[in-house]
């Protein structure tokens, strides 16, 4: 053990500066794109269920390391700024990691990388809605990455990746895609670098003993938690662990193919500030790194077997960046962070140190040097993943404001109602239930303000209600926390009930005179 921590603390003191230069571009880039969130009090959405606790569902929902995590670092309450400062150092751990397993050198391509992950759309969607997950998901994140490194890095690396692929899927299965995505850049840009066919394939060998490895420790774990606290596993919904064993195998047909459309659908129509311009911009990129690779083959007269395996694997990653698609049958914008890093594989094709860039420059007769063919692809592809870093970072912080006004509306929208309700003669908060029904006719859903009409697009972003699902935990919660004042709420089962009712339905909506009354000790609420 003692020798252990010996060659541990050797390599921070070696790699110090490299670890503290991904951290800082990490933060650096980070608070540009996120920094104005960080700074808001987050109750939004799933927000209101977890701003405090709730980590009964993340256990039946087979995050179970989720509560241990939040205990070890910032307790059960969601902190903006500190969940926002972990992120960003987790993260900053994660760019490090990437650049050791690709051997990447340049100050320039470690600011770029660093902006891959920070301005991540994934990231922005998680950080706009559900940034009480934030943090544990790029800790996932970080296990995910070590857990690369550590496969091919050493010989035995993957046994010991093995506990973390656990960890990592015991905070968030979705970045189960992240891994799968590393590991194919690994292979490919090892191929191109020479690597012989039987190299390679015994080494993706070792990363797939690896995931499964890490994922039957992690389903192990998973049922020992369950039975020591005597919770059951949560099922019948969209995030269910069930549900990839109950899908037939037409099921898991169409999930594949839909699995491969979304992350196309993702990676050249990407929500973005440039509208159209991003997917012209991301086909020129995409056609300039497989043209290099095409052109890198053939220098290095690649064989038929490496040839093939390579198109495998490329032709397989789209599949790889959604894998949660295609073993549970859905995904959405918080698990699809690997998609987003098709500009990290277009980012190591320039600057990773297994492909030795050769000749970059040539010198003509008269002794000038003008830029090879290589180097323009170079130059072409940085400029484009810079134009949609930067096109990230605008529409995050326009998502951010999105949802601070939303705030505001919402503030201002249930203050006037909680004032209707107090009218009411008899009413009663601490004995006299309420039950809302309906929609709140100021908020529309899916209308998009002018000037906001993209970051709409955004997961949740579309609803400025910020109470988002109509189930009566989230009205209660936001009655508690925003405005500081208890109400008892129908339970949902009962609430439902309401909606249907002769004399509910006959009463005008919110804010017409009548639509708050009581109702046999029931003081109902219509919104719409």
């Amino acid at each position: 053990m003692d020798s252990f921590f010996s060659i541990l603390k050797e390599k921070i003191e070696k790699n110090r500066a490299q670890i503290l230069f991904c951290v800082i571009a990490t933060f650096a880039v980070g608070l540009v794109t996120h920094g104005y969130m960080y700074l808001q009090d987050a109750v939004s959405h799933d927000s209101l269920n977890e701003f405090y606790g709730y980590n009964e569902w993340k256990v039946q929902l087979g995050r179970f390391i989720t509560p241990l995590y939040k205990v070890l670092t910032r307790g059960n309450m969601t902190l903006p700024w500190l969940i926002g400062l972990y992120s960003l150092l987790w993260m900053g751990f994660s760019v490090f990691f990437t650049v050791k397993i690709f051997r990447v050198t340049s100050k320039v391509f470690t600011v770029l990388i660093a902006g891959v992950f920070a301005t991540n759309i994934a990231v922005t969607s998680t950080t706009a809605t559900y940034i009480h997950d934030l943090d544990s998901y790029m800790f996932s994140l970080l296990m995910a990455v070590i857990a690369i490194y550590l496969w091919n890095r050493f010989d035995r690396g993957y046994l010991m990746a093995i506990p973390l692929v656990a960890i990592s899927m015991g905070l968030y299965q979705s970045y189960l895609a992240v891994m799968l995505t590393l590991i194919v850049f690994v292979l490919v840009l090892d191929l191109l670098a020479g690597d012989v066919f039987k190299t390679v394939f015994y080494k993706g060998l070792r990363s797939v003993g690896m995931l499964l490895g890490g994922g039957v420790l992690y389903f192990v774990c998973f049922k020992l938690v369950l039975a020591i606290t005597g919770l059951k596993e949560l099922t019948g919904t969209y995030n269910s662990m069930g549900n990839m064993f109950e899908m037939s195998v037409l099921d898991r047909l169409e999930a594949m193919g839909s699995a491969y459309t979304t992350s196309l659908s993702r990676m050249f129509r990407p929500v973005s500030t440039l509208g159209a311009l991003v997917t012209a911009l991301t086909a020129i990129m995409v056609v300039i790194a497989l043209s290099f690779m095409i052109v890198r083959a053939l220098k290095r007269r690649m064989g038929y077997a490496e040839i093939a395996l390579t198109v495998a694997l490329l032709a397989v990653l789209p599949l790889f960046m959604n894998v949660s698609r295609f073993l549970s049958g859905y995904s959405h914008d918080l698990m699809h962070f690997a998609v987003w890093l098709i500009y990290l594989l277009v980012l190591l094709l320039f600057c990773s140190g297994r492909l030795k860039q050769e000749g970059e420059k040539k010198k003509d007769t008269d002794g000038t040097c003008e830029l090879s063919a290589a180097s323009l692809c170079k130059c072409i592809c940085v400029f484009v993943v810079v134009v949609i870093i930067g096109s990230n970072i605008v529409l995050a912080n326009q998502a951010y404001m999105q949802k601070d006004f939303e705030q505001d509306a919402n503030l201002s929208f249930f203050t006037r109602v909680l004032d209707r309700m107090e009218q009411v003669e008899g009413y009663d908060n601490r004995t006299v239930p309420v039950v809302f029904v309906g929609r709140p006719q100021s908020f529309p859903k899916g209308q998009a303000d002018l000037g906001f009409e993209t970051s709409s697009e955004l997961l949740w972003c579309n609803d400025p209600l910020a109470i988002g699902s109509l189930y009566p935990e989230r009205y209660q919660k936001y009655f508690n926390y925003k405005l500081h004042y208890s109400i008892r709420v129908l339970p949902h089962e009962k609430a439902r009930e309401y909606q249907f009712m002769e004399q509910v339905i006959e009463m005008p909506s919110f804010p017409a005179k009548g639509s708050v009354m009581l109702m046999d000790g029931v003081l109902v609420v219509k919104f719409s």
